[in-house]
């Protein structure tokens, strides 16, 4: 098995966290992982991307050319879309794009999460990338709830941001419980 995923966006959107958690998660699961994250020139709102990809077996390369999964938190991601396998799955947060489909790739699986009234309800701006991760987990069933919510714990800990960890987890649960 050899899967690979990229998130996209805008620094300050928590890509490089969610990538983060996820790569943490797949590694609780005893499985190979590598994560490279990629930054514009800009603390926030530059161009920020993760790839993070999982096997059973060695990785050659952390750079992937046509990952399995695409998530998009912001407009400019979308320029990914054209790289993503065929048969392969985009989750879209719809509520900070105008474009909710991929134009002509009819050959891909696409999720749209509008992200707005959740974290409304959630009185939290900053986790919609919990929220898509969470989507994510759940559309493919790639590692854990369990080993991703200890990861969750771990990375916010490392970071002295322990006080955050119980929204990031509401998010996370909410996000995989919408489908």
């Amino acid at each position: 098995m050899l899967k690979s995923i990229i998130i996209a966006g805008a620094g300050g959107q928590g890509n490089i966290f969610a990538g983060e958690v996820f790569a943490v998660a797949v590694l609780k699961e005893n499985k190979n992982v590598t994560f490279y994250p990629s930054y514009g020139p800009q603390m926030r709102g530059g161009k920020s991307t993760c790839t993070v990809v999982i096997s059973d077996e060695e990785i050659g390369s952390p750079i992937v050319n046509t990952p399995d999964v695409l998530i998009v938190m912001n407009e400019p991601s979308f320029d990914f879309i054209k790289n993503v396998r065929r048969d392969g799955l985009v989750i879209i947060n719809s509520s900070l794009t105008k474009y909710h489909d991929c134009g002509e790739r009819k050959d891909l699986r696409i999720i749209n999460v509008n992200t707005a009234p959740i974290l409304e309800k959630l009185n939290s701006p900053k986790v919609s990338n919990m929220i898509l991760l969470g989507v994510y987990l759940k559309a493919t069933g790639i590692v854990s709830m369990e080993n991703t919510l200890a990861a969750l714990k771990e990375k916010l800990e490392e970071e002295g941001k322990g006080k955050f960890l119980e929204i990031n987890r509401q998010a996370l649960m909410v996000g995989y419980n919408l489908f």
